[in-house]
Protein backbone atom coordinates (compact mmCIF):
# COMPACT_ATOMS: atom_id res chain seq x y z
CA UNK A 1 0.00 0.00 0.00
CA UNK A 2 1.35 3.45 -1.05
CA UNK A 3 0.69 6.07 1.32
CA UNK A 4 1.02 9.07 -1.55
CA UNK A 5 0.21 12.92 -0.92
CA UNK A 6 -2.70 12.56 -2.63
CA UNK A 7 -4.21 9.45 0.13
CA UNK A 8 -3.00 11.32 3.20
CA UNK A 9 -4.69 14.43 1.46
CA UNK A 10 -7.80 12.70 1.01
CA UNK A 11 -7.30 11.02 4.83
CA UNK A 12 -7.08 14.69 6.49
CA UNK A 13 -10.02 16.64 4.64
CA UNK A 14 -12.24 13.69 6.45
CA UNK A 15 -11.30 15.14 10.19
CA UNK A 16 -14.49 17.25 9.90
CA UNK A 17 -16.22 14.28 10.20
CA UNK A 18 -14.82 13.64 13.45
CA UNK A 19 -15.02 16.53 15.92
CA UNK A 20 -18.25 17.75 17.34
CA UNK A 21 -19.83 21.01 16.14
CA UNK A 22 -17.61 23.99 17.83
CA UNK A 23 -15.44 21.64 19.34
CA UNK A 24 -12.19 23.04 17.64
CA UNK A 25 -12.96 26.54 18.31
CA UNK A 26 -13.68 26.61 21.37
CA UNK A 27 -10.18 24.70 22.17
CA UNK A 28 -8.56 27.20 19.90
CA UNK A 29 -9.96 30.14 20.87
CA UNK A 30 -8.18 29.90 24.00
CA UNK A 31 -5.16 27.85 23.41
CA UNK A 32 -3.53 25.97 20.70
CA UNK A 33 -2.27 22.26 20.24
CA UNK A 34 -1.51 20.02 17.40
CA UNK A 35 -2.05 16.77 19.43
CA UNK A 36 -6.16 16.88 18.97
CA UNK A 37 -5.48 17.03 15.41
CA UNK A 38 -3.25 13.80 15.62
CA UNK A 39 -4.89 11.86 17.33
CA UNK A 40 -8.39 12.21 15.20
CA UNK A 41 -6.19 11.60 12.32
CA UNK A 42 -5.13 8.34 14.04
CA UNK A 43 -8.79 6.97 14.40
CA UNK A 44 -9.89 8.22 10.53
CA UNK A 45 -6.16 6.29 9.61
CA UNK A 46 -7.18 3.40 12.00
CA UNK A 47 -10.69 3.31 10.04
CA UNK A 48 -8.77 3.26 6.70
CA UNK A 49 -6.80 0.33 7.31
CA UNK A 50 -8.89 -1.62 9.88
CA UNK A 51 -9.30 -5.20 7.68
CA UNK A 52 -5.68 -4.81 7.03
CA UNK A 53 -3.91 -6.50 9.03
CA UNK A 54 -0.20 -5.60 7.53
CA UNK A 55 -0.55 -1.96 8.88
CA UNK A 56 -0.34 -1.13 12.71
CA UNK A 57 -0.54 2.70 13.35
CA UNK A 58 1.71 3.77 16.32
CA UNK A 59 1.84 7.08 18.11
CA UNK A 60 5.22 8.90 19.36
CA UNK A 61 6.95 6.15 17.84
CA UNK A 62 10.84 6.95 18.52
CA UNK A 63 9.92 10.25 19.40
CA UNK A 64 7.82 10.72 16.15
CA UNK A 65 4.67 12.15 16.09
CA UNK A 66 3.23 9.14 14.15
CA UNK A 67 4.08 6.18 12.44
CA UNK A 68 2.50 3.82 9.73
CA UNK A 69 4.12 0.51 10.76
CA UNK A 70 4.12 -2.46 8.23
CA UNK A 71 4.59 -5.85 9.27
CA UNK A 72 5.79 -7.78 6.12
CA UNK A 73 9.02 -10.91 6.36
CA UNK A 74 8.16 -11.68 10.01
CA UNK A 75 9.68 -8.06 10.83
CA UNK A 76 8.17 -4.83 11.85
CA UNK A 77 8.77 -1.58 9.90
CA UNK A 78 7.62 2.05 9.35
CA UNK A 79 6.61 3.33 5.84
CA UNK A 80 5.38 6.49 6.47
CA UNK A 81 6.55 9.51 9.43
CA UNK A 82 4.20 12.56 10.65
CA UNK A 83 5.06 14.99 12.37
CA UNK A 84 2.10 18.15 13.47
CA UNK A 85 2.47 21.31 14.57
CA UNK A 86 0.05 23.62 15.90
CA UNK A 87 0.20 27.75 15.48
CA UNK A 88 -1.41 30.44 15.66
CA UNK A 89 -2.11 31.53 11.60
CA UNK A 90 -1.33 35.60 12.26
CA UNK A 91 2.38 33.99 13.40
CA UNK A 92 2.57 31.96 10.22
CA UNK A 93 1.99 34.92 8.73
CA UNK A 94 4.31 37.20 10.16
CA UNK A 95 7.71 38.33 8.76
CA UNK A 96 8.53 41.17 11.26
CA UNK A 97 11.18 40.43 13.52
CA UNK A 98 10.99 40.94 16.92
CA UNK A 99 12.16 43.48 19.21
CA UNK A 100 14.09 41.45 21.82
CA UNK A 101 15.30 38.31 20.13
CA UNK A 102 15.46 39.47 16.20
CA UNK A 103 13.42 36.51 14.75
CA UNK A 104 10.58 36.49 13.02
CA UNK A 105 7.36 34.47 12.81
CA UNK A 106 8.58 32.84 9.37
CA UNK A 107 11.57 32.17 11.26
CA UNK A 108 10.42 30.39 14.31
CA UNK A 109 8.01 28.73 12.57
CA UNK A 110 9.78 27.08 10.25
CA UNK A 111 12.93 27.15 11.38
CA UNK A 112 13.17 26.76 14.91
CA UNK A 113 13.56 29.32 18.04
CA UNK A 114 17.62 30.11 17.30
CA UNK A 115 17.35 27.80 14.57
CA UNK A 116 17.76 25.20 17.31
CA UNK A 117 14.41 23.59 18.07
CA UNK A 118 10.40 23.75 17.61
CA UNK A 119 10.44 24.80 13.84
CA UNK A 120 9.49 22.92 11.10
CA UNK A 121 13.07 22.00 9.58
CA UNK A 122 13.73 20.39 13.26
CA UNK A 123 10.94 18.07 12.70
CA UNK A 124 12.27 17.17 9.10
CA UNK A 125 15.36 16.76 10.20
CA UNK A 126 14.23 14.14 13.21
CA UNK A 127 12.13 12.11 10.58
CA UNK A 128 15.62 12.20 8.13
CA UNK A 129 17.90 10.79 11.19
CA UNK A 130 15.81 7.44 10.64
CA UNK A 131 15.29 7.49 6.87
CA UNK A 132 15.15 9.45 3.97
CA UNK A 133 13.53 6.68 1.64
CA UNK A 134 9.92 6.27 3.16
CA UNK A 135 7.48 8.97 2.90
CA UNK A 136 7.49 11.77 5.60
CA UNK A 137 4.54 13.93 6.58
CA UNK A 138 5.02 17.22 8.40
CA UNK A 139 1.68 18.58 9.01
CA UNK A 140 0.98 22.31 9.98
CA UNK A 141 -1.75 23.73 11.58
CA UNK A 142 -3.17 27.19 11.49
CA UNK A 143 -5.66 28.48 13.43
CA UNK A 144 -7.53 31.59 12.09
CA UNK A 145 -10.35 33.37 13.57
CA UNK A 146 -12.35 35.15 10.96
CA UNK A 147 -12.54 38.92 12.59
CA UNK A 148 -11.54 40.14 16.20
CA UNK A 149 -12.09 38.59 19.39
CA UNK A 150 -15.16 41.30 21.23
CA UNK A 151 -13.96 43.67 22.88
CA UNK A 152 -16.18 42.23 26.05
CA UNK A 153 -13.32 39.55 26.58
CA UNK A 154 -10.26 42.00 26.97
CA UNK A 155 -10.41 41.79 30.62
CA UNK A 156 -9.84 37.93 30.11
CA UNK A 157 -6.29 39.15 28.37
CA UNK A 158 -3.68 38.47 31.21
CA UNK A 159 -5.49 35.27 32.04
CA UNK A 160 -6.22 34.20 28.11
CA UNK A 161 -3.11 35.75 26.20
CA UNK A 162 -4.04 34.97 22.85
CA UNK A 163 -7.07 37.29 22.52
CA UNK A 164 -4.59 40.14 22.85
CA UNK A 165 -2.20 38.72 20.55
CA UNK A 166 -5.13 38.21 18.24
CA UNK A 167 -6.73 41.78 17.82
CA UNK A 168 -3.67 42.73 17.50
CA UNK A 169 -3.20 40.70 14.58
CA UNK A 170 -5.70 42.53 12.77
CA UNK A 171 -4.93 45.81 13.60
CA UNK A 172 -1.80 44.48 11.87
CA UNK A 173 -2.68 42.47 8.63
CA UNK A 174 -5.99 44.02 8.40
CA UNK A 175 -8.23 40.77 7.66
CA UNK A 176 -8.56 36.60 8.35
CA UNK A 177 -7.84 36.71 4.26
CA UNK A 178 -4.65 38.87 4.45
CA UNK A 179 -3.37 36.46 6.98
CA UNK A 180 -4.25 32.94 5.14
CA UNK A 181 -2.90 34.62 2.10
CA UNK A 182 0.63 35.60 3.90
CA UNK A 183 0.35 32.05 5.65
CA UNK A 184 0.18 30.35 2.30
CA UNK A 185 3.06 32.47 0.93
CA UNK A 186 5.01 31.50 3.80
CA UNK A 187 4.27 27.59 3.10
CA UNK A 188 5.35 28.39 -0.20
CA UNK A 189 8.79 30.40 0.48
CA UNK A 190 9.89 27.50 2.90
CA UNK A 191 9.01 24.68 0.45
CA UNK A 192 10.79 26.49 -2.62
CA UNK A 193 13.46 26.91 0.11
CA UNK A 194 14.05 23.57 1.05
CA UNK A 195 12.99 21.55 -2.33
CA UNK A 196 9.64 20.24 -0.57
CA UNK A 197 5.99 20.29 -1.84
CA UNK A 198 3.11 20.84 0.13
CA UNK A 199 -0.77 20.36 -0.42
CA UNK A 200 -3.44 22.74 1.47
CA UNK A 201 -6.71 22.27 3.52
CA UNK A 202 -9.38 24.61 4.69
CA UNK A 203 -11.58 23.61 7.66
CA UNK A 204 -14.74 26.11 9.00
CA UNK A 205 -14.37 24.85 13.05
CA UNK A 206 -17.40 26.67 14.38
CA UNK A 207 -17.60 29.39 16.71
CA UNK A 208 -16.45 30.79 19.95
CA UNK A 209 -16.60 33.84 21.74
CA UNK A 210 -18.98 35.07 19.55
CA UNK A 211 -17.21 34.76 16.30
CA UNK A 212 -16.36 32.30 13.28
CA UNK A 213 -13.15 30.18 13.58
CA UNK A 214 -11.42 28.16 10.71
CA UNK A 215 -8.30 25.49 10.49
CA UNK A 216 -5.88 25.56 7.54
CA UNK A 217 -3.78 22.76 7.24
CA UNK A 218 -0.45 22.08 5.54
CA UNK A 219 1.08 18.55 4.16
CA UNK A 220 4.85 19.81 3.53
CA UNK A 221 6.15 16.61 2.67
CA UNK A 222 9.34 15.26 0.49
CA UNK A 223 8.80 12.00 -1.55
CA UNK A 224 11.97 9.97 -2.10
Amino acid sequence: MLFTPDYIENLLSTLSETWIPNELATLYSNSRTEMNIRDKFNIQFAKALKDNDTYFIQREWKRRDLAIIRYQYKQTEPVALFEFKARHAWFIASTERGKSNGESGYDKVFYGDYGVKNGVIQDINKQATYSEKIPCYNILIGVNPMSRIPDKYTVFSKDCKEIKRINKSFDKFGSAVEIKELCNSNVKRFCDERDHDFFTLEYNIGRALEIEWEMLLWGIYRIP
